[in-house]
């Protein structure tokens, strides 16, 4: 697991310090993590990093799987649309709505167009 946690952080284009931080680990924590130093990875983390950032559980326990839950394995998304998908999973709630208000805007003047 720790080699796949290193590949996700990878894939995701964070930091050491950015993946922790989103998690509520410290770039040591996770520099620990990867490089096998800490061989246990509490529950609470796992489902912290599968819920913060969309993440398969059974691929991230076992390597089973597509990485991503819910949209990576999708055909009909384009790499663009995966990618605004995953670092919208790393806001906070508070800029998750931020985005949310902007595409509404959008959307709304689009079709008054």
């Amino acid at each position: 697991m720790n080699n796949r946690i290193k590949e996700l952080r990878t894939q995701l284009k964070l930091s050491q310090k950015k993946f922790g931080e989103a998690i509520g680990l410290t770039s040591t924590g996770i520099c620990d993590i990867e490089s096998g130093k800490t061989k246990t990875i509490t529950e609470g983390n796992i489902m912290l990093i599968c819920k913060t950032f969309a993440v398969n559980e059974n691929w991230l326990r076992t390597g089973e799987g597509a990485p991503f839950a819910s949209y990576e394995h999708r055909q009909d998304l384009t790499d663009l649309e995966k990618e605004i998908l995953t670092k919208f999973h790393l806001l906070d709630s508070a800029q998750q709505k931020a985005v949310e208000t902007i595409i509404n805007g959008l959307y709304l003047q689009h079709n008054q167009e």
